[in-house]
């Protein structure tokens, strides 16, 4: 309630901290902590100077009609995280291999999600809110239903646009810094810069994804796509090369000349043997470092991560 009626306050006319304290009967202490929320999120902004008021953006102005209209009755910020409750490598495996369909592949960002009804319908969603539904012999909630398709629809398109971005960024020769963000709103609001901690989780993704799975764009492999971004940061250095051991495809570009003009670059992979000793080596150092680039980066819970050293001590190689 005190977002709503903070956001109500700024659509009636900008305002100082001390204003806004008095007209809201909260602590000082409160009302700047809603404020450098709703700062963060791109609702509000300051004038310059310590006495400056805050007022409305435009995306402020939107996210207070929308409330205005509507009841927001889901709102939560979500970093995907890779999930793992396996035991030994095979479990790895086929955890790896899941990320065959990009919904399972965890988005690099985090992004917030929204859901509104109109008022009439408040009290039927509560009443389905607080239902419970059965998938094999598990209790389901509905939030946690719209949470997993809200997901999904993230992983899979930010992964899309993100390739494409990258080979495109690749082929061209372009500097990373000059990769702009892009939104998407459907009930959702992602705003989505890719800065360098987001790519440095896209590349451990990536490299996660190479060990079972094969993904090109034009002439640009996805062991291009680990490279580039690796350039740009010291701390994934070697990252590719472990990918190249560890995947399941042996990749190698061929170029053919057509007249003087025009060449064609294409990339031929062929399947590894899945028990090739070396390649298993790899995929243990892989997996070993991934994941300690993901716990640093908060995308991989604690039990997932436990779980993932245990079963990579089961690997012999």
């Amino acid at each position: 309630m005190s977002k709503n009626k903070i956001l109500e306050l700024l659509w009636e006319a900008p305002r100082s901290v001390n204003e806004l304290v008095q007209l809201m009967g909260r602590s000082r202490q409160a009302v700047c902590k809603i404020l450098k929320k709703l700062r963060e999120e791109g609702a509000v902004a300051k004038e310059e100077g310590k006495r400056g008021r805050y007022f409305l953006t435009p995306a402020g102005l939107n996210e207070y009609f929308d409330r205005r209209t509507n009841r927001l009755v889901y709102d939560y910020y979500i970093l995907p995280k890779f999930h793992f409750s396996g035991h030994n490598f095979h479990d790895i495996l086929r955890a790896l291999r899941s990320f065959f369909d990009l919904r399972n592949l965890p988005a690099p960002m985090s992004y917030r999600a929204k859901l509104y009804v109109s008022e009439d319908l408040e009290r039927e969603y509560q009443d389905w809110r607080a239902s419970v539904s059965y998938r094999e012999g598990v209790g389901v909630k509905p939030e946690d239903t719209l949470r997993e398709l809200t997901s999904e629809f993230v992983n899979q398109i930010v992964w899309s646009i993100l390739f494409e971005r990258i080979a495109a960024y690749v082929s061209s020769k372009r500097p990373l810094d000059e990769m702009e963000s892009f939104n998407i709103r459907l009930s959702l609001d992602i705003s989505f810069k890719p800065d360098r901690n987001v790519l440095r989780r896209a590349a451990a993704l990536l490299a996660l994804w190479a060990v079972e799975c094969y993904y090109g764009v034009s002439d640009v492999t996805l062991f291009d796509m680990i490279r580039y971004l690796e350039a740009a940061d010291e701390s994934l250095k070697g990252l590719a090369d472990l990918a190249e051991k560890a995947s399941i495809t042996t990749i190698k570009k061929e170029e053919e000349k057509h007249g003087d003009l025009i060449s064609i670059t294409t990339a031929i992979h062929r399947k590894k043997k899945k028990d090739d000793p070396e390649r298993l080596k790899a995929v243990k150092a892989l997996v070993e470092r991934v994941i300690e680039i993901l716990r640093t980066e908060g995308q991989v819970d604690r039990k997932s991560y436990v779980a993932l050293k245990e079963a990579l001590k089961t690997i012999n190689v």
